[in-house]
């Protein structure tokens, strides 16, 4: 079985989660507009976003392979409401797990970035695609941009509060724009502890043409690329994320 590398890292994730206003009005204009009455996020990890979306969308199910996640996404959701569904599931096979019949299905922060070979990324673009009723919306979010893969940050300030201080360090491992590792490097300093740690993981960024070319590959053709949750238009030089929203004809 392949191993859980989110083990080591799962009760710490949620230092990270900051709310985003123009995030939280894009997905609650999104569901009103389409009248998404079910939802799947088929990469939940901890849970938060299911139940921010939960006041949004009357049925909310989250799925993920990470056991360690869902684990803790299980007891956020046992404190916060009871009426969200959990279940591990690989995202490039939704319906071996039945989880089809959606009025949207979302992938976020990056987690698609985790397939590193495109002929399971059009494998996944398929299953999410499936599984949508008819008229029903997919959303896939990249944090990097042609922009920051052009400019090539190597070090992110993410938080600096009383408990922790972390800090993204990115290795680009080639030059092709494709691969890169981000060290997520953390300082606890609680009052309790003094840890330091660090977390790599590595991801494959692809760029606006390659996912143009990747939806088309997967049959998906009514689909909108934006460059932020505010929906501006995508600019290969400024834009700071990749956010395609597609819609099942």
């Amino acid at each position: 079985m392949k191993e859980d590398k989110y083990i080591e890292f799962a009760e710490k994730y949620d230092y990270m989660m900051s709310y985003d206003d123009a995030r939280t009005n894009f997905f609650r204009e999104l569901f009103e507009k389409n009248q998404i009455e079910s939802l799947l996020d088929c990469s939940c990890g901890t849970g938060n976003d299911l139940i921010i979306f939960s006041s949004m969308v009357k049925k909310v199910t989250g799925s993920d392979l990470s056991d360690a996640m869902l684990s803790v996404a299980s007891k956020k959701i046992e404190i916060e409401r009871n009426d969200i569904s959990l279940k591990k599931a690989d995202f490039r096979n939704l319906a071996a797990y039945g989880l089809t019949g959606f009025d949207g299905i979302i992938c976020l922060s990056s987690s698609i970035c985790e397939i590193h070979d495109n002929k399971n990324v059009i494998k996944a673009l398929k299953s999410m695609y499936e599984s949508l009723n008819s008229d029903g919306i997919l959303i896939i979010d990249q944090g990097q941009s042609d922009a920051m893969m052009k400019s090539k940050p190597r070090f992110i300030p993410v938080l600096n509060n009383e408990e922790i201080s972390r800090l993204f360090v990115i290795d680009y491992l080639d030059d092709s724009n494709d691969f890169i590792t981000i060290n997520i490097c953390d300082l606890i300093h609680d009052g309790n502890q003094n840890d330091f740690s660090v977390s790599p993981f590595r991801l494959r960024i692809r760029l606006i043409d390659e996912w143009k070319r990747l939806l088309e590959d997967a049959g998906i053709e009514n689909f909108e690329i934006y460059g932020n949750w505010d929906k501006s238009e995508y600019d290969k030089n400024r834009s700071k994320r990749l956010i395609i929203k597609a819609k099942k004809e």
